[in-house]
């Protein structure tokens, strides 16, 4: 399935907030790829299948309809640190601290810039929990808008 990373795909009351964090990242010098948006239900299922009924490690909790993606309303930014795009999804918290000490802590200017500038519009996928990445509680990378749930009802 299509990654879809063109904003104009995302909702009209979220895209504004998206391009906002984009060029507020810009400002700072972070340089961050737009890496998904718009995420059709089909896509979110070839994601939940991984780790489940194909091959690879989970990288998905969520079922095809229930995803912020599904409906525009989210967006996946993905850092270049160390001079290479990054995801980090097998290191937990601690063990970043420990062997990627660059990208902990443009992780932590990320929460600072969100607290300061996003945090009563945006939920961050960096505040989704503290467990192991194995259960997917820590999505760093992933932006939503806050209470969307609630808009497509």
């Amino acid at each position: 399935m299509t990654v879809r990373r063109d904003l104009a795909l995302l909702d009209p009351d979220f895209r504004p907030h998206a391009e906002r964090l984009i060029a507020r990242f810009e400002l700072v010098g972070f340089p961050f790829h737009v890496f998904e948006t718009y995420r059709s239900n089909q896509r979110q299922a070839q994601l939940y299948a991984k780790g489940r009924s194909t091959p690879g490690p989970k990288v998905t909790r969520v079922i095809p309809g229930h995803s912020a993606h599904n409906h525009g309303m989210a967006i996946d930014l993905v850092p270049k640190v160390e001079g290479r795009w990054t995801w980090d999804n097998g290191l937990s918290k601690d063990r970043m601290k420990v062997e990627r000490p660059g990208v902990w802590e443009m992780w932590r200017e990320v929460a600072a810039i969100w607290r300061a500038d996003f945090f009563e519009e945006l939920a961050w996928g960096g505040q989704f929990g503290y467990r192991p990445p194995q259960l997917l509680g820590w999505d760093p990378w992933h932006f939503e808008l806050r209470g969307w749930r609630r808009r497509i009802r």
